[in-house]
């Protein structure tokens, strides 16, 4: 029934082991052969054994999985009364999300830590309104104390209102949470994008990816029609556009990306009536992939180098 590797998982004695392996491969099924190995044996009762899951439907799953296991085996069971107390305890069992784990210990131990009894963990609506409430406090004290280095943030990166910044603020803040260090890694990010070349390649590089992506959609389209003396103008002004982006790779500095990117031209596009619709459809499609493309490039390099903070 078992794999070889998965037998040493369900057997493995050692107190630390990890199993790894794709969905689907089996992990929950050895993780409760496992515990039931231990249970029946009566090495451990259900309620003494922390099962932790990521959601709480795979925490339900798990539990329901150890009961029939359970009473299944109670069937043959030389000794129904150990099974009998199991089934009784695995409602109170911890097999649960880390979040459930932690908050039942703090429900528990309320009166050590200060805590209100009724304390409880927040939903994701509650923690976004409890994180934009700070912010809002927070943005509403650089106000009052008119802070130079705030407002100037404020003026480049806001137009009328500045939940555009919020945003950028709470993006930041969610990024730094899925570091391992935190702020800390953060501010290091922040000292090496202090270098202009730094950050500046970066934004470079990224808009040479994006236009030759760009001219790879261009280039389907040309072919379909570059050897038809009908689309000859659809022909021209294909490469005239894709000449946006072969000027974009030639680029390497700032001020000639600023330069080059606000001066894109996208005249009016007109196909023959001689084109067939699907034809038509086709060309529209890929060069409307190319052309979108310049919005992302444009908006990297909407502010010259002189206004840069």
């Amino acid at each position: 029934m078992w794999t070889e590797n998965q037998q040493k998982a369900i057997d493995a004695v050692c107190a630390d082991n990890i199993v790894s392996a794709a969905a689907g491969s089996g992990k929950t099924a050895v993780m409760v052969e496992r515990i039931i190995n231990r249970v029946l044996s009566g090495k451990a009762d259900i309620d003494k054994l922390l099962v932790v899951t990521f959601t709480n439907a795979a925490a339900t799953e798990l539990k329901t999985r150890l009961m029939n296991k359970i009473m299944d085996a109670l069937a043959d069971s030389p000794n129904p009364d150990h099974l009998n107390r199991q089934l009784m305890l695995i409602n109170n069992a911890s097999i649960c999300t880390i979040d459930s784990f932690c908050l039942n210990v703090l429900r528990n131990n309320f009166y050590k830590l200060g805590l209100d009894p009724s304390v409880k963990v927040a939903d994701n609506a509650e923690l976004e309104l409890i994180k934009n409430d700070v912010l809002n406090d927070i943005f509403e004290m650089y106000y009052n104390s008119e802070d130079n280095e705030f407002l100037k943030i404020v003026d480049s990166y806001t137009v009328k209102k500045d939940s555009e910044l919020l945003d950028l603020v709470l993006s930041l803040y969610e990024f730094s949470s899925s570091l391992e260090g935190g702020v800390d890694d953060l501010n290091m990010l922040k000292n090496l994008f202090s270098d202009k070349r730094v950050w500046q390649g970066f934004f470079i590089e990224k808009a040479h990816r994006l236009s030759r992506r760009a001219m790879r959609y261009y280039d389907r389209a040309v072919k379909m029609v570059q050897f038809t003396p009908e689309y000859s103008k659809v022909h021209e002004q294909l490469c005239f556009e894709k000449g946006n982006y072969e000027n974009i790779l030639k680029a390497n500095t700032w001020a000639d990306m600023h330069k080059i990117t606000s001066c894109f031209e996208f005249p009016r596009f007109v196909l023959p009536k001689c084109m067939s619709e699907t034809e038509k459809e086709e060309i529209k499609a890929y060069r409307n992939d190319g052309k979108d493309i310049h919005k992302g490039i444009l908006a990297d390099f909407s502010v010259s180098e002189e206004d840069l903070l």
